[in-house]
């Protein structure tokens, strides 16, 4: 059994995520995938929730909609 794990820097942006996917398109079995979070994207969910701890929950809302955008 093959597990490949990617996050962070390794699926940043659209051409980080299609090098990923030729990796795993080279491997001669089927592996298992684990794909944590985007590069920043920690970081943005505990901006997200310190705004939120503030009461300032439409900066919150704002930062939601700008990680949403990102993962479209």
């Amino acid at each position: 059994m093959i597990v490949m794990k990617f996050g962070g820097t390794s699926v940043r942006d659209a051409a980080a995520v299609d090098r990923l996917v030729e990796i795993v398109r080279r491997q001669t079995q089927p592996p298992v995938l684990v794909v944590s979070a985007l590069a920043k994207v920690t970081d943005g969910l505990l901006q997200i929730a310190q705004l939120a701890e503030r009461g300032d929950g439409g900066a919150a809302a704002k930062a939601v909609q700008a990680l949403h955008r990102r993962h479209q």
